[in-house]
């Protein structure tokens, strides 16, 4: 196992050729379950003042109402990049308002989009265009748990810039498949109100490609078809990926945050002006409480039975640059169509024309 690390070491001859030796499995185990338990330390303690001072153990997403505001100003911002389009504010009786960008034709077959872990939904900005002009109405979701314009109906009520009840709150997501794809059907069927009998598209990037694939394994009648771009979930998980986060998370300061950043999405320049500054307040600033991924069983993806586009980027830290083992493991996956990318973690962003062509190509069934 290689073990890049998201940040320079002090004196680096030292360090000479750190990136492709094998550390003792003990050490990395000591530096993973010491992070870990600092970062139960600290939750717990925040947890604790969180009760103490708002009579709720429910923590807030933010660390406090400048960051808050921070984060939401640049999602308004980059909202002025999108096509025309509406915010619904949806309200679920499990894990409270749901935000969702909705844009494209009305008479459009219904898309489903949802984005990659600490994104926010408008991060779709590069494709939705081309999806609607071509016809589709797409619904771009924000994901629970994490720092965007999801709404709660706990505790708090700051006002956002559309003079409703801020996303303050962190809830607990849902975390198995079956909640997973209840959650999502709930959320097409009677809050998008899509007919139950329509199926839908759906479009998953990263974390997102994982609950489309949930969804699709669960609740196949709800999906028409499935597009997968640099999903979580057919790779290998390995402590690396858990330590380069823990380390970004212990040591919020801009060079180990710009080292993350660049090893999990790349040096593409539209990526890093787009997310750089997003990325350091989200990482800084809040207490993300996101879906987590898991592995997907060759059992599990045989269920899959919609026909599947999937989209495996040849330089994709967090998935995974073991292409080949990527690839056989969506190949288990019974009616699935692999496109092989040049880019990271982000093929949606960084190659928006091939991504967006293929997708219509393969709606069109061409």
């Amino acid at each position: 196992m290689s073990f890049p690390l998201p940040f320079q070491l002090p004196f680096p001859h030292l360090y000479a050729g750190i990136e492709t030796v094998r550390p003792p499995m003990p050490v990395l185990f000591t530096i993973v379950t010491v992070g870990l338990l600092v970062l139960w330390a600290r939750n717990s303690i925040l947890a604790k003042k969180n009760y103490q001072h708002k009579s709720s153990s429910v923590s807030s997403v933010f660390k406090s109402k400048a960051y808050h505001d921070k984060i939401l100003a640049i999602y308004k911002q980059k909202l002025s990049e999108w096509p025309t389009h509406t915010s619904r504010y949806l309200q679920t009786q499990t894990y409270g308002t749901i935000h969702v960008l909705v844009s494209g034709p009305e008479t459009g077959n219904p898309m489903i989009l949802i984005p990659a872990c600490g994104l926010g939904a408008w991060s779709w900005w590069r494709n939705v265009g081309a999806w609607n002009e071509a016809g589709y109405r797409t619904y771009a979701i924000d994901n629970v748990g994490e720092a965007n314009r999801n709404r709660s109906n706990v505790h708090n009520h700051d006002d956002d810039d559309s003079g409703g009840v801020a996303s303050t709150t962190v809830v607990v997501p849902p975390q198995t498949g079956t909640e997973i794809a209840e959650f999502y059907e709930d959320v097409i069927v009677h809050h998008l109100g899509i007919p139950e009998e329509e199926p839908v598209i759906v479009v998953g990037a990263s974390i997102g490609g994982y609950i489309a694939t949930q969804l699709a394994i669960h609740k196949p009648r709800r999906v028409d078809k499935l597009v997968l771009i640099g999903p979580m979930g057919f790779g290998i998980s390995t402590a690396k990926i858990i330590l380069i986060m823990i380390c970004s998370m212990l040591f919020p300061i801009r060079w180990v945050q710009d080292r993350t950043l660049q090893w999990a999405f790349g040096n593409d320049p539209v990526v890093v002006e787009a997310f750089s500054e997003w990325f350091r307040l989200v990482m800084t600033g809040t207490r993300p409480n996101p879906i987590v991924p898991h592995s997907f069983s060759d059992d599990d993806l045989k269920k899959v039975t919609v026909s599947t586009l999937a989209f495996v980027a040849q330089y994709d830290s967090i998935v995974g640059r073991n292409v080949p083992h990527v690839m056989s493991r969506l190949k288990h996956i019974r009616n699935v169509q692999i496109q092989t990318v040049q880019s990271g973690h982000l093929p949606a962003i960084e190659c928006p024309t091939q991504v967006n062509q293929q997708v219509l190509n393969f709606l069109r069934g061409e």
